[in-house]
């Protein structure tokens, strides 16, 4: 058996693995409402046969056993399977009823090892379960290789960067018998992460009816990602709808996989847009929100400016240095040259001159190494010759430049904007001339722009208007993270005024200084009364609406209370 990068436990033996420990190999206890809702869904014969590939702590057994027990099975545990990897899973399926007598139903074995043929029956009428919420950087090479071949001999594919979970659907699938269900918690990543495109495209187009119940309520404390319940029936056959619905809590998802296809809308998956999104909000707001697509004076941030990452150095550990560390160095001021590495130096809505100096004051990482071709000093032939320049030549972009240690793609940006975003992105302006890395994308103005012009662009990013289209256009991520690639930032919508409001200058400077002291919802109401009310127009019902939207999402995405 492949050595595993993932263990799954069940609560006996929690006590000896922390929160941490549970978070790094994505073990994740069901709610006992929920994997009864669930299992109720799948469960529709007292004949019905089940597989749950990841077992763990025999929350879906149990309620499997109890929903076919109420049906009128005789031993129900006998018609229910299940695979681990975990020896503490299997002490706990033998404290369940009728678990001894049904040990040859389930197997101690990795999951990707397991063969149609390993059980007494080849395919089963429902898969259900909660896999392993692990990312592809926490898993071994061995067991990301083990499961690739797995899912490959299903006839399947799933690109190297998939989470563990998306090789535990596709390979499910194969013991799934034609017409089948399957009824899986799922990560949110199953409706944002280009990895689960796979996924999706399967679920949307291979089963004939498919549901995705959003749940707004977070069903795991300890885990990041919000949860999505899958509920697919019908497999391998036409798909005849894929519908999207919203469970605020468990009382609300129990009543959804009752009976709750009225309460569902139908959705494309697939396309470019987050179209799961608009189900959270108001069918009200978002007819508002695409009637004010329609105004001359909104416009798509694609076409304002040109995105693209910042400068990839391929090692910002030995390439980013603070004034502290150069001079320690001794590295020439000739060398040298300002730049921002995170959006936290980003406090304000301009990087001035004043701005660089108060970041350097503070000894942050700011300055970047820039090696023109010509005379390199002693001391930094030093730094390049020493164990760290040995240790970032061989970073993969370092390797693919000529010398590895000169960086060329040295172009300053108009404006920055933030790639991951807390509460919402920015747009900053450029008025020093200063670089960025890429953990901060460059602006470059399609046509020259007068500087008030361009702090009126900076301030509309602050509004209610496009902090809902950045909320729509990006992808959640863990920790509530939003992050917007340039194709999507494109597409993230501003409204800019043909007209300069007077007081542009003044909103300009006092959201500068609320957002330094952290008053963020103060600087957004001040861009919506100067960008959104005075300059489009906008009627105030329909501001309160797109800030309610934006709030909705911003709110779910954080799981915060609204």
């Amino acid at each position: 058996m492949a050595p595993m990068a993932v263990e799954r436990i069940d609560s006996p033996g929690a006590s000896r693995r922390d929160g941490a420990w549970r978070k790094r190999h994505g073990v994740y206890y069901t709610p006992r409402s929920v994997a009864r809702a669930v299992t109720a869904w799948a469960v529709r014969d007292k004949c019905d046969k089940l597989l749950d590939p990841s077992f763990g702590g025999c929350d879906f057994l149990q309620a499997a056993s109890e929903t076919l027990a109420a049906m009128g099975t005789r031993r129900p545990l006998t018609r229910i399977y299940g695979v681990d990897v975990d020896p503490e899973a299997f002490k706990h399926l033998e404290m369940l009823p009728g678990g001894k007598s049904a040990r040859g139903n389930f197997l101690k074995s990795d999951f990707f090892e397991v063969g149609t043929d390993q059980f007494d029956c080849r395919y089963f009428d429902a898969i259900v379960g909660n896999p392993p919420y692990v990312r592809h950087h926490h898993l071994s090479k061995q067991s990301i290789s083990v499961a690739q071949d797995a899912v490959a001999k299903s006839g399947l594919w799933a690109p190297r960067s998939s989470g563990y979970w998306v090789y535990f659907v596709l390979r499910a699938l194969e013991f799934l018998r034609p017409g089948g269900r399957l009824a899986m918690l799922l990560p949110l990543a199953l409706l944002n992460a280009k990895y689960a495109k796979v996924v999706r495209e399967i679920l949307s187009s291979r089963f004939r009816h498919t549901r995705f119940i959003l749940v707004q309520e977070r069903l795991f404390a300890n885990a990041e990602e919000g949860t999505v319940i899958v509920l697919a029936e019908g497999w391998e056959a036409s798909n005849r709808s894929t519908k999207l619905a919203v469970a605020k809590n468990q009382d609300s998802l129990k009543r959804l996989c009752n009976n709750g296809v009225a309460d569902s809308l139908p959705v494309d998956l697939c396309g470019k847009d987050k179209a799961w999104k608009r189900a959270l909000i108001s069918p009200g707001a978002v007819a508002r929100f695409e009637a004010v697509l329609q105004h001359d004076e909104v416009f798509a941030l694609s076409d304002l400016a040109r995105i693209r990452i910042g400068v990839v150095t391929g090692a910002n550990h030995f390439f980013v240095l603070s004034p502290s560390r150069a001079r320690q160095l001794d590295i020439p001021e000739r060398h040298l040259r300002a730049i921002i590495d995170s959006a936290s130096n980003l406090g304000r809505l301009c990087v001035s001159r004043r701005a660089m100096d108060q970041i350097k004051a503070k000894d942050r990482t700011c300055l970047l190494l820039s090696i023109a071709p010509g005379r390199i000093s002693r001391a930094l032939r030093k730094y390049l010759e020493s164990p760290q320049g040995d240790e970032a030549s061989k970073a993969f972009k370092c390797r693919e430049r000529d010398p590895w240690y000169r960086i060329t793609d040295l172009t300053v940006p108009d404006a920055f904007l933030t790639y991951v975003n807390g509460n919402a992105p920015r747009l900053v302006l450029n008025e020093t001339g200063v670089l960025c890395t890429n953990a901060v994308h460059r602006l470059w103005w399609r046509e020259e722009l007068h500087f008030r012009k361009q702090k009126l662009i900076a301030l509309s990013f602050l509004t209610s208007l496009t902090g809902l289209s950045a909320e729509l256009s990006g992808r959640s991520y863990g920790g509530g993270a939003l992050k917007l690639e340039p194709s999507e930032a494109g597409r993230v919508v501003l409204g800019v005024p043909s007209k300069i409001p007077p007081m542009t200058d003044s909103y300009f400077s006092k959201a500068s200084r609320l957002l330094t002291e952290g008053n963020w919802r103060e600087a957004n109401a001040l861009a919506d009364e100067l960008i959104l009310r005075n300059g489009l127009g906008l009627l105030p019902r329909t501001i309160r609406d797109l800030r309610s939207a934006r709030d909705t999402l911003l709110s779910f995405r954080l799981r915060t209370p609204e």
